[in-house]
């Protein structure tokens, strides 16, 4: 039996310390203790990076693109507006209306908006603390050390055989993605999402979406984008941001 405190099973989980036991009893707890369940979910999307730098750059620089090109747009609207009044800006009505059209019924670029969304995520359990897993010699722990090495092709052998361990599926799942395999990663991500007292529901749900949309399943990617933007999820504002884009 477990005698640690919910604080301690806490603070060893964020110190990437606990056994397999152990991460089992603080997913228990976790179902009956709200103020535990909030903090743990925090934990692990934090450990997440999602802020990555070059990607907020990238879109920054996408956003000052569509600033001037409003800017400019605007200009000539006036200068035209002076000089050739009703007929002109008639004109200019017909050709934004095809230039809207074309726009909303243009195909979504899947692959370059799953490029900007997508990074890559951190071996949680390995991180923080060097002695992760108690037994190094477990296919988890070995697969965790793959994983963590970016060898995803053994890290994915290693960690396929664990369908009870919703860590060994995520992970998986993650390693099948950085493979180019987006059906099995979608499979197990499925699992992990559906389960809601795991650690990584919230992240499971993200990249569930990311995989559909990497597949063209667009449908799909926005029931999943839908679900994590009406619940409390540390990933709200990149789903609400992602749907105004398909």
């Amino acid at each position: 039996m477990n005698n640690q405190t919910d604080e301690q099973l806490l603070n060893g989980f964020l110190a990437g310390s606990l056994n397999q036991s152990e991460i089992k009893d603080l997913s228990t707890r976790r179902m009956t203790n709200p103020d535990l369940d909030r903090k743990l979910r925090l934990a692990s999307a934090i450990d997440d990076p999602l802020l990555d730098w070059q990607s907020l750059q990238l879109r920054k620089k996408l956003a000052d693109i569509h600033k001037k090109e409003d800017s400019y747009s605007g200009l000539f609207y006036s200068f035209v507006k002076r000089k050739f009044a009703v007929p002109a800006a008639a004109a200019m009505f017909v050709i934004l209306v095809g230039v809207v059209y074309f726009f909303s019924n243009s195909p979504v670029n899947s692959d370059n908006l799953y490029a900007a969304y997508y990074e890559p995520v951190k071996p949680f359990f390995m991180q923080r603390s060097t002695n992760v897993v108690a037994d190094e010699s477990t296919d988890f722990a070995r697969g965790m050390q793959c994983y963590d090495s970016k060898n995803f092709s053994d890290a994915a052998k290693l960690l396929s055989g664990q369908a009870g361990n919703m860590a060994a599926r995520f992970y998986l799942a993650i390693s099948m993605m950085e493979l180019g395999d987006f059906k099995k990663a979608s499979e197990n991500l499925s699992v992990v999402a559906a389960d809601q007292s795991n650690l990584f529901n919230d992240q499971a749900t993200w990249y569930l979406a990311l995989s559909y949309l990497k597949m063209g399943d667009i449908e799909k990617t926005r029931t999943e984008l839908k679900r994590i933007a009406s619940a409390q999820s540390y990933y709200n504002d990149k789903a609400l941001e992602l749907l105004e884009e398909l």
